[in-house]
């Protein structure tokens, strides 16, 4: 049950593929394991959200964002969790 809904609530990975902002790294960003909740992808996301929240840097969304493609993470649930951990 949790998993349908995190699914229907995530964006779809042609979404993703499709925005301006990530066309340039579109190779690296859209895998099925950047773009699909997988367990594993959604617990490096935490991590990665956490962490970048912690620090005290500005632009923090987009640190979220390069080490969730740097980790082959989940790109939207890693700057979720960065921007809720403010």
């Amino acid at each position: 049950m949790p998993r349908r809904t995190i699914r229907r609530l995530l964006p779809k990975p042609h979404a993703i593929r499709d925005h301006k902002v990530v066309a340039p790294a579109e190779p690296h960003a859209c895998t099925i394991r950047t773009c699909a909740p997988e367990p594993h992808s959604v617990s490096v996301a935490a991590f990665v959200g956490v962490f970048v929240a912690l620090l005290p840097i500005p632009m923090q969304m987009l640190v979220a964002a390069a080490g969730a493609i740097w980790l082959r993470c989940n790109i939207t649930l890693s700057v979720r969790w960065c921007a809720h951990n403010r």
